[in-house]
């Protein structure tokens, strides 16, 4: 995946279609061809090669809540979009 919508969309569905015995959203980050990953601040960070960054305090999809949400930086750094689908331009 080149695209970066095609990452926050596969992202996206994953964290939504997660259940408590199957966790599709830390699969769907593993399958992601990352260019770099840390922890920083409490969260776990992911780059993309096209520059897109994703953040997340955790890879358990019901410890992701609406105050800490998963969110993607887009590469331009226009603003952002969180798992739940809230965006924010800046």
């Amino acid at each position: 995946m080149t695209n970066p919508m095609q990452v926050i969309d596969y992202i996206t569905n994953a964290f939504e279609q997660s259940t408590r015995r199957h966790n599709l959203f830390a699969d769907a980050i593993a399958r992601v061809r990352w260019a770099q990953d840390f922890d920083a601040d409490g969260e776990r960070y992911y780059i993309h090669d096209s520059g897109l960054t994703f953040t997340t305090p955790s890879l358990d999809p019901f410890k992701v809540t609406r105050d800490w949400p998963a969110e993607f930086t887009y590469p331009d750094f226009s603003g952002t979009v969180d798992v739940f689908g809230r965006t924010t331009r800046y």
